[in-house]
């Protein structure tokens, strides 16, 4: 199953939510799902595209205002 998480912060950011997400999207991975996660790209040298331990994360959404749903669509 193809499986999507939308998420404020990641790591390196600090915060639980984005720690939750990671581990979230690891054990999604480890049930044999494939997992992306879109989450916010607020520090230079981390916005892009890579993939992480078979999670393909996408840091682009630089504000969480009603803008962000066209790049949430366009992502997904």
């Amino acid at each position: 199953m193809k499986i999507g998480l939308i998420s404020g912060e990641y790591p390196p950011q600090q915060g639980g939510v984005g720690d939750f997400t990671r581990e979230l999207a690891r054990a999604l991975v480890a049930a044999g799902h494939e997992t992306q996660v879109i989450a916010g790209g607020t520090w230079q040298d981390a916005r892009g595209r890579l993939q992480e331990e078979g999670i393909v994360v996408h840091r682009a959404i630089s504000s969480w205002g009603i803008r962000c749903w066209s790049q949430l669509a366009d992502i997904a």
